[in-house]
């Protein structure tokens, strides 16, 4: 089937060991921007206001002038919103079953055994090419343990502002099919493509 005017959301990654050297790369088919990404265009160019569900479970209402105060952009060691990863299957829902609100069971940052080194999350330059249009947001984790850890969810969450509080909410995420293991001493980099063939 022709991808000609439709959006498609993908994975990439790639694995590089001690030395830098890429021993594994991949793409997955991703499967859901979540319901508050449908609140993020509703709050954007609708009709106004929306309930974002944060990552704790709590809405709060949101709406067009506290969209400045948006990005992912997440430093490193900053392991509430960017890029994330996780070792969970089931994550929590709220109103139905596209309201994901969280991992299922989120990695931590840290450079212990069963944890990744969280590098900062930065986007890569909307890019035209032969009709396609692709947009890309890509994270390192680094695992400084001695055991491998294994990814089998893959997230995207975004920070708001509002009245001087900083909230974190989750705009896509995708159980993987395949969980992808990190050796000790790897580093993977993760990328979240977003992909229109017009």
């Amino acid at each position: 089937m022709s991808l000609e005017g439709k959006v498609e959301t993908y994975l990439e990654y790639e694995i590089k060991d001690r030395e830098g050297k890429i021993v594994k790369k991949g793409k997955v088919k991703a499967k859901s921007w979540v319901k508050n990404f449908a609140r993020l265009i509703r709050t954007a160019i609708g009709y106004g206001g929306a309930g974002w569900v944060d990552r704790d479970g709590n809405a709060h209402g949101v709406v067009r002038d506290n969209l400045p105060t948006l990005h992912a952009f997440a430093g490193e060691g900053n392991a509430n919103y960017g890029v994330l990863v996780g070792k969970g299957t089931s994550p929590p829902t709220k109103d139905d079953a596209s309201d994901v609100y969280d991992l299922a069971d989120q990695i931590s940052h840290g450079d212990g055994d069963d944890m990744l080194h969280y590098m900062g999350t930065d986007e890569v330059d909307i890019a035209v090419s032969d009709k396609t249009v692709t947009y890309k947001w890509t994270r390192d984790f680094k695992n400084n343990g001695s055991v491998d850890v294994t990814i089998k969810e893959v997230a995207l969450a975004v920070k708001l502002t509002l009245a001087d509080t900083d909230y974190y909410f989750l705009m896509f995420h995708t159980v993987l099919a395949s969980p992808v293991s990190v050796p000790a001493g790897a580093t993977i980099t993760w990328r979240v493509v977003l992909k229109y063939a017009a």
